[in-house]
């Protein structure tokens, strides 16, 4: 029975220090912090490593041990002395190799601060990306009891650099800085400079001077002669076949005149003359609406 008591009381406690050791790690906490998260090729960030909420921590801490991670493909590979200590913490030593460090310090910690230092710089030839940096396998000791940490962790962008191409200037008096610089040699007048004789045919300066000066002809304004002559030629067809019509009109009544005429000789009798005299006339006004229309 007694055996019993003893045992029970035993993993009371052994759960009592269970739960203690828990409750410290689920309260104190590792940071990392950076003044600007978005980088560009080239650049360095600082980052700062702290712990938070040491309220549970009596004895102090007095060491630590972490990994660090980050990508080697944006950023170059961090040595010694890119890290730096804080607040009285000694000793560090950092393995470039599996990227593990350690830390001591002579007074255990039991207060919130700033733990240590540290430096990246992005590669000169990275792409624009997103990336983290983190401290894994992170483990503190108070002396006896060694307590592990979260994984502090910050994301950093890395963004392009834009380049911007400078506009060509608008130079409107382009050559002036030839024509009208008194400072170049054999231009005494500031104002113009005389084109060189050609040795071997002298005179074809001068016929380029010569041509120069004729009034070219101005092919962007219409040609007014050559517009009134066609609506003259258009005038005149217009005349001319109009008066074709006429002419065949008249030629036609004096056609339908002589057949009157000769019916009428032949056949003397009134009745008959004027119904050939109205068929005959519609047939004369059918024929001038057909050659007027």
């Amino acid at each position: 029975m007694k055996k019993r008591i003893i045992a029970l009381i035993a993993l009371v406690i052994l759960n009592f220090i269970s739960i203690h050791t828990v409750y410290a790690i689920a309260e104190m906490k590792a940071n990392l912090q950076l003044k600007d998260s978005e980088l560009k090729a080239g650049e360095k960030v600082e980052i700062t490593v702290s712990f938070d909420d040491l309220k549970d921590i009596k004895k102090g801490i007095n060491a630590l041990q972490g990994k660090l991670d980050y990508d080697k493909n944006i950023f170059e590979e961090i040595i010694q002395s890119d890290f730096a200590c804080q607040n009285n913490w000694e000793g560090f030593k950092y393995n470039a190799k599996n990227q593990k460090f350690i830390a001591f310090r002579k007074v255990g910690l039991n207060t919130e601060n700033n733990v240590l230092k540290f430096t990246l710089k992005v590669k000169e030839d990275v792409e624009a990306s997103k990336t983290e940096v983190k401290i894994k396998e992170f483990t503190v000791s108070e002396g006896k009891k060694d307590i592990d940490l979260n994984e502090p962790i910050v994301k950093i962008n890395i963004v392009k650099e834009q380049t911007t191409i400078p506009s060509k200037p608008s130079n409107p008096n382009k050559g002036d800085s030839i024509v009208n610089n008194p400072n170049l040699p054999g231009n005494t007048s500031g104002n113009t400079v005389d084109k060189p004789t050609d040795p071997i045919n002298p005179d074809d300066s001068n016929k380029e001077d010569n041509n120069s000066n004729v009034e070219k002809p101005d092919n962007s304004k219409p040609n007014i002669s050559t517009k009134d002559e066609n609506e003259n030629q258009e005038n005149l067809a217009k005349t001319k076949k109009t008066t074709i019509k006429y002419i065949g009109f008249l030629s036609f009544i004096l056609v339908q005149l002589a057949i009157i005429m000769i019916v009428y000789f032949k056949h003397k009798s009134k009745k008959n003359n004027m119904n050939l005299f109205l068929l005959f006339l519609g047939i004369i006004v059918t024929e001038f609406v057909g050659i007027t229309g």
